[in-house]
């Protein structure tokens, strides 16, 4: 899976970096307390998050990233007496089907993650 905040560069620009990094950091936490513990959680760049699910069908794996993307939506942050909500669009692949090595596999969740954005938002792709 391929985790891309939604709109992520608007909290930069209307509250600053550090409200940024701090909401960088609420993300991780949301995600790696949500996560199963062989799960495998970083950040990669930016507002991109990648998560490794093993041993999971595409169907399960959909169904944990959504979990996921539910508990960070229903999460919020303050900053400057306002609330911030943070939600993220993904992209997924699954091991073989999608690609035989990292960097292909990547590359399809990856522009699965562009399409959800470019679908609305807040959602996760490319495990049906």
């Amino acid at each position: 899976m391929v985790f891309d905040l939604d709109y992520f560069k608007r909290v930069n620009d209307t509250y600053g970096h550090l409200t940024g990094d701090r909401v960088l950091k609420h993300t991780a936490d949301i995600l790696a307390a949500a996560k199963r513990g062989e799960d495998t959680l970083g950040r990669i760049g930016g507002e991109e998050f990648v998560l490794l699910l093993p041993d999971l069908s595409a169907p399960a794996a959909l169904q944990a990233a959504e979990r996921l993307q539910l508990r960070l939506a229903e999460s919020s942050i303050e900053a400057e007496g306002k609330t911030i909500n943070v939600t993220m669009s993904g992209g997924g692949a699954v091991f073989p089907e999608d690609g035989g090595d990292w960097d292909s596999l990547f590359a399809v969740a990856d522009k699965r993650c562009y399409a959800s954005k470019q679908a609305g938002h807040n959602r996760v792709m490319g495990l049906t």
